[in-house]
């Protein structure tokens, strides 16, 4: 029995025709194979992906829950990011990458404001959390400098000037005529 665990780009804007798009494929197996396979994105295979959640770089995490893993879909492919080792009965874990354990009843939601995961293991009746990389929480410097004010600010600033140099050199053309 093949069943069919896909991930979809749902596009929900209606064209001129008012018709909606066509789903697209995401990651996983176009045919409908599960496993737990990490790679390109139509060569990598899950189980049962239940729940998903989006970082700041469009990086989409899924709640592999048959695999017990956390899945990370990009641009590069899809790659286990904690559990999955241990497929054959849940339990609570905690550890490194594929060294963690979850229940086959978890899900997951992204946290911004801590650039992490938090995982919600209902089998375990635990909430768990996974810092990740800092590249996966963009637009973040390395300190509170608003860049983009200052950015404002300095356009501002050069425009004012370069205003105040054409209003002088307007009233010298002028003087001299």
């Amino acid at each position: 029995m093949i069943s069919c665990h896909l991930v979809h780009d749902y596009d929900l804007n209606e064209d001129e025709s008012h018709h909606y798009s066509r789903p697209k494929l995401v990651a996983g197996s176009a045919e409908g194979y599960s496993g737990h396979v990490d790679g390109r994105l139509r060569e990598a295979r899950m189980n049962h992906p239940k729940g998903i959640t989006v970082d700041d770089r469009g990086n989409i995490y899924v709640a592999d829950t048959t695999n017990m893993a956390i899945r990370k879909i990009s641009d590069s492919g899809v790659t286990t990011i904690a559990g999955g080792k241990w497929s054959r009965g849940g339990g609570h874990v905690d550890g490194p990458s594929e060294e963690a354990k979850f229940s086959d009843d978890f899900d997951v939601v992204y946290v911004g404001s801590s650039c992490s995961l938090l995982v919600v293991d209902r089998g375990n009746q635990a909430i768990r959390e996974i810092p990740l990389h800092f590249d996966d929480c963009a637009y973040r410097y390395g300190s509170d400098f608003p860049l983009g004010i200052a950015m404002l600010v300095g356009a501002g600033f050069f425009g004012y000037m370069l205003a105040l140099l054409q209003r002088r050199l307007g009233a010298i053309v002028e003087s001299q005529d």
